[in-house]
């Protein structure tokens, strides 16, 4: 069959000039034996060939300053980075503002001067492993490499492009806040940091996924959570081995208890009010990047009768109401 489609789909055409080749996939293990090389030319030529075929990675090569002194590199995904703190806030201070003598000052490393007095963005950090910088440009991270330095910078200025906040569909209340949580991770976790503003409020993120390496996030609170509970969850996710987690149904149906029981096992809720009272409850919440839906462990069979309505009603409406649901 598949030689007849491509038969059919040659006929009547020209010989192509493009030599396609059918490249290997990347090896994971070949990445995390790489280490960042004092040569700049060693990086571009090692990262070109991983990430080289991708037309939306933007590969900018330019030198330290107006004296053409030290040559750097930047790498990038095009449409993911803010482009407007991408030229204000790095390249601008890198090619205009900096030299290559003024970052070796007295007493000073070269990377200590980049870090404070040339890069002008507060989340900078510095990486080595091949297979941290790889995933750092695919997760929307800006890395920068210069010669003769150890270490590559990753600097976030991700640009996140979300839907406005609205009251979820699924669950309008007529009493209780007119907000739901969005397919972008950082801005569900804030939301929850808004109604829970204590320093025992924890957020463990990991990454799930050998090809998505979708960020996953277990929330919980010191003091009321136990952490026998809090372990349990964890490692069930960490055993979690599949190729890619695109929703957090994904994630379910490893975790769960019972995978054959006809009932939720889970609670489910797009509301980041009822995320904070099952906090507060003892409970744990998994947020997954990409869903609007926070996941809430456990979840008993009484949990699925009650509503976040029920505790903005005086005690014994809510309680009438929760009987006769």
């Amino acid at each position: 069959m598949a030689r007849y489609l491509t038969r059919n789909f040659n006929k009547g055409r020209t010989e192509s000039k493009i030599n396609v080749q059918t490249e290997q996939p990347v090896d994971t293990e070949l990445l995390k034996q790489n280490s960042v090389s004092l040569q700049l030319k060693d990086n571009y030529d090692f990262l070109q060939t991983v990430l080289g075929l991708n037309s939306d990675v933007v590969f900018r090569s330019f030198y330290l300053g107006m004296n053409e002194g030290c040559p750097a590199l930047i790498i990038y995904i095009e449409n993911m980075v803010d482009k407007t703190m991408l030229n204000n806030n790095i390249m601008k201070p890198l090619m205009f503002e900096s030299t290559d003598t003024n970052l070796k000052p007295a007493g000073k490393s070269k990377y200590e001067t980049i870090i404070n007095s040339a890069l002008a963005v507060s989340n900078v950090t510095k990486l080595q492993t091949m297979d941290g910088i790889v995933g750092a440009i695919l997760s929307g991270g800006v890395v920068f490499m210069a010669e003769g330095l150890p270490d590559a910078f990753i600097i976030d200025i991700r640009r996140h492009n979300q839907r406005a906040i609205t009251q979820p569909d699924n669950e309008i209340l007529v009493r209780g806040p007119r907000e739901g949580f969005v397919e972008t991770l950082p801005e569900n976790i804030a939301m929850i940091r808004r109604k829970v503003k204590s320093p025992n409020l924890v957020f463990d993120l990991m990454t799930l996924g050998r090809v998505t390496a979708t960020d996953v996030c277990v929330s919980y609170i010191k003091g009321i959570v136990t952490p026998q509970l809090v372990g349990e969850v964890i490692q069930r996710l960490q055993r979690v081995d599949i190729d890619g987690i695109l929703e957090s149904g994904y994630l379910e149906e490893f975790i769960e208890d019972d995978p054959y029981s006809p009932f939720p096992q889970i609670i489910h809720t797009e509301r980041p009010d009822k995320v904070s009272a099952a906090l507060l409850e003892g409970r744990v919440a998994i947020l997954t990047e990409g869903t609007p839906f926070a996941m809430l462990v456990p979840g008993e069979f009484v949990s699925f009768l009650t509503s976040p309505e029920d505790y903005y009603e005086r005690f014994m409406l809510g309680t009438a109401i929760r009987w006769i649901r």
